[in-house]
């Protein structure tokens, strides 16, 4: 693919949204959303190729919103961000969510980038 791939990060903290956008605006275009339902929105307008939320938001988890995308974006790999370990909550993740990776938080620069690097090869 010789655009960029279209990342959009989901986040309810607005410092890791800022944070994530300048670490990888270089490789990535970087959409951000601080709710599922901004996030929808971008969605909407934007192709979007990779899916990352945090999932500890309020109104909706980031399985939960996740698990909304699977029919109407069904070729984006999506990628499940959590500081709270929980092996119920990986297998709902993957499950149900249909994640490709669990990251945890806080989460390692160079383990994300490669995250992310096997995420665009596999788009």
């Amino acid at each position: 693919m010789s655009e960029k791939i279209n990342v959009l990060y989901v986040d309810d903290e607005e410092n890791n949204l800022t944070a994530f956008k300048s670490f990888f605006r270089k490789e990535y275009k970087v959409f951000t959303a601080n709710s599922a339902e901004k996030a929808f929105e971008v969605l909407e307008q934007e192709t979007i190729h990779i899916i990352i939320t945090d999932q500890r938001m309020p109104v909706m988890s980031g399985v939960e919103f996740l698990e909304k995308t699977i029919k109407r974006y069904p070729d984006a790999i999506r990628l499940l961000i959590t500081g709270h370990t929980d092996i119920g909550l990986v297998i709902e993740a993957i499950n149900n969510g249909q994640i490709t990776k669990y990251i945890e938080k806080p989460w390692d620069w160079d383990k994300l980038r490669l995250i992310l690097e096997y995420s665009a090869d596999l788009y």
